[in-house]
Formats: C-alpha cells, sequence, structure tokens
C-alpha cells in the first residue's frame, strides 16, 4: 500500500514499502528443526524497475522469505533502500548485479554501476565486491561493513566495463572475472534492459588482487566462458583453487546454454590455470564450509534441473544424490550454519504441473527434513539471489537504519 501511494517510480516505491510479516505460520510437512533460526531470503527485480524481467538481478529489488524460528516458518516480504553510502543495501549477499539510473534523476541513487556478487570475510564479517563503470577503464574494490556501508574502496585497472557478476575470497586474494560480456553503449541508448552482452574475440581471463594492498592484478588467461557463481575459493600453498557456476557462453543472444559446476586450479605466479572437474548441468550449487575461506577442502553441494540435490565430497571422490520428487525443479541451494548439526541446506522448489512452490530443508547428507508451502510462486532463474540472513527481525528496520 505504502508503494502505490508513492506511485510507480521504482526508485521510490521500493523505499517506502514496509516489511511484511503475517503472524500466521505458513504449513509444513515434517519438522523444521528447532536449531534451525533465521531467514531464507530471495531477492527479484522490482516489477517497476526497468530491468524487471530481464536475465540478471537489477535495481531496485524486491526481497521475499521465509523466517524461520522455534520450528515454525512465517512470510516476509519487503523492498530494502538503497543509497550512495550503501550501495549494496542493507543485506549485501543480495545487493543488485545492475543499476541503470542516472544521477541526476535520482541524487540519492547509485547511479550506472554493476556489483559483482558480494562475498563476506568471516574473520571480520566485512563484505567483498568489484564495481564496474561504463565509460571509465577502471573498477573499485569495495568494503562494505556488515550493514552495506562502504569503508574502503579501491581503484584499479580495468578496461572495457565487463561485467564482473562474482568475485572469490581467500585469505591472500580478491579474485576478479575479466571476462567476455561487456558493456554496450549502442545497447543503452536504445533503452534495452540489459545493455550488455558477449563480445566475440575479447579474451577471457580471471584477475588476483592481493588483499594486502599495494600490488597490482595478476591476471591469468583462461578459455572463453562466463562465471555467475562462485562457490568456493581457497588458497592451497602458491596455488589458487574454485569452484564455481558457469556457461560455455553468455548473453550472446542464443538462449541460456547448460551451467555448469567446475573446479580450477590457479597459479597466479607461474600464470597458469587448470581445470580439474566440470560437472553439469546445474541450476546452482553452494559449499558446506570449514572455518572460513582459505582452510581445507568443502563438501559440494549443487541442485540440477531434473530436481535432484547432490552432495561432492572432494576429499573421498564420493557424489551421493537425493532426489525432490516427480515435477519438482529446485533453485540454487543456500547453506545455514548450525551449533551441532553442522547445519542444513535450504532450496525453494517449483512444480510445473500444479504450481506449488516450497522451501525445502535438508541436512548435509542430503535427507529431508521439512516441506515449507509457501503462499506464493517465487522467481527462477538467473534473475534472482537467494541467502540466508540470521537476523530477520533486523529486517522490519531497514528503512529506518537508511534514514539515519
Amino acid at each position: 500500500m505504502a508503494a502505490e501511494a508513492q506511485g510507480t517510480d521504482p526508485r521510490t516505491a521500493p523505499a517506502a514499502a514496509p516489511a511484511h510479516r503475517p503472524d500466521a505460520p505458513l504449513p509444513v510437512a515434517g519438522g523444521i528443526p528447532p536449531g534451525l533460526r533465521g531467514c531464507f531470503l530471495q531477492a527479484e527485480t522490482h516489477p517497476l524497475a526497468p530491468g524487471a524481467g530481464g536475465e540478471i538481478l537489477a535495481g531496485p529489488h524486491l526481497l521475499s522469505g521465509i523466517v524461520l524460528d522455534g520450528g515454525t516458518a512465517r512470510w516476509l516480504r519487503c523492498s530494502p533502500p538503497v543509497g550512495r553510502g550503501r550501495p549494496l543495501g542493507p543485506v549485501p549477499a543480495l545487493a543488485p548485479v545492475l543499476w541503470a539510473g542516472a544521477r541526476e534523476a535520482d541524487p540519492d541513487g547509485p547511479g550506472t554501476v554493476a556489483f559483482a556478487r558480494p562475498v563476506r570475510d568471516p574473520a571480520s564479517g566485512r563484505w567483498h565486491t568489484v564495481a564496474t563503470y561504463p565509460g571509465l577503464g577502471h573498477a573499485e574494490h569495495l568494503v562494505t561493513a556488515p550493514d552495506g556501508t562502504v569503508v574502503h574502496a579501491e581503484p584499479f585497472p580495468l578496461d572495457g566495463a565487463p561485467l564482473v557478476h562474482a568475485v572469490g575470497l581467500t585469505a591472500r586474494y580478491l579474485v576478479v572475472f575479466d571476462l567476455p560480456v561487456t558493456h554496450s553503449r549502442a545497447a543503452a541508448l536504445v533503452g534495452e534492459r540489459l545493455p550488455y552482452a558477449w563480445r566475440e574475440g575479447r579474451p577471457a581471463r580471471v584477475g588476483f588482487l592481493p588483499r594486502a594492498g599495494g600490488a597490482p592484478v595478476t591476471w591469468v588467461p583462461v578459455d572463453p566462458c562466463y562465471v555467475f557463481d562462485v562457490v568456493d575459493a581457497r588458497d592451497d600453498g602458491t596455488h589458487v583453487v574454485l569452484d564455481v557456476v558457469g556457461r560455455r557462453r553468455a548473453f550472446d543472444g542464443a538462449g541460456p546454454s547448460p551451467a555448469w559446476l567446475r573446479r580450477w586450479r590457479f597459479d597466479p605466479a607461474a600464470g597458469t590455470a587448470e581445470t580439474l572437474r566440470t560437472s553439469a548441468p546445474v541450476t546452482g550449487a553452494v559449499a558446506v564450509p570449514s572455518a572460513g575461506p582459505g582452510t581445507g577442502a568443502h563438501r559440494l553441494v549443487a541442485t540440477e534441473p531434473g530436481g535432484t540435490v547432490v552432495l561432492h565430497d572432494p576429499a573421498l571422490g564420493t557424489s551421493a544424490r537425493t532426489s525432490l520428487g516427480r515435477g519438482w525443479r529446485p533453485g540454487a541451494p543456500v547453506f545455514v550454519p548450525g551449533p551441532e548439526t553442522g547445519g542444513w541446506i535450504l532450496v525453494v522448489a517449483h512444480h510445473a504441473a500444479s504450481g506449488r512452490c516450497e522451501l525445502r530443508v535438508l541436512d548435509t547428507s542430503g535427507r529431508p527434513a521439512a516441506a515449507v508451502r509457501l503462499p506464493v510462486r517465487l522467481a527462477a532463474g538467473r534473475a534472482v539471489r537467494a541467502a540466508a540472513v540470521p537476523d530477520a527481525d533486523a529486517l522490519a528496520g531497514f528503512a529506518a537504519r537508511a534514514a539515519t
């Protein structure tokens, strides 16, 4: 209602929409583990925004979620405000990829900029991302506080304004992807929803920016591809091991190609890259972490288009598969750590024939624990992002905090 009162301007309507948290619990099949507390959140482009219905998450955005507490589940929806001092919004993990707004039209907005999906440093609680700006020959490594406030910005040379969709973080490096999807000025001038396109012949490379500062990015060439998500990044002696979700090509007008889960091993000093494993197709993947980035091999949980959740254990060389049921199609999985059980896997599943949408809860061995029936069908595909937020009650205070 508050959004309607502001008219149909996507710059003002989302910020005015209040958080919504009905008291009635959602129906649940099975049992939600009592120790599972927090909020599963999914971000999608606000329906009034210029990029609505596009292939990537554009701002302004909406957050829909399920609050899990004490074995119950409740629905939540809110529209987080975003400004120049907090361009990633109050939930950095769900920051929009693209903001396509002129400063003249929206003085408080972040302007025209693309953000890689931020990654959290568990040691400090701060978030790291890369911002690219059309028309400029550099990008910025941004560091924000847990609430999304920018605390550090460091530019580094990067030509062509590539669409950097994801970054990796190890104890030593911020990992940056310079791949053949770049800003198209012609597409922007004619008002395309996504002014980025595959650029044939542009070299693909992965960069390693030392977190200690004072040194340039070290670039390593790779075969042309596009990386949507970094599942895991860790140092392995002098090498860096990356698990990523990507595609052979993207944004080329031919429709999406199958996504794969790939493991790379880089030697930044030697300038070499080795592909250790590629598995396909997947809809998403998440690492079941150890203590934090750079500390040993993690198990990987991937979801497949056919409705299967696959748990890979690289250390043992084994995989276990769990079916979500006939006709169910999963989104990208999210990991929620647990103090005693090791944690849980949360996956939104859609049933095409019935139109039902559920949040599935599994333990880290793949055993189903619960299915939460959702009141609406959540969006699916690459234009959404999902994350788990430990403090669900803080969502209601987003607008108040942004106004201060």
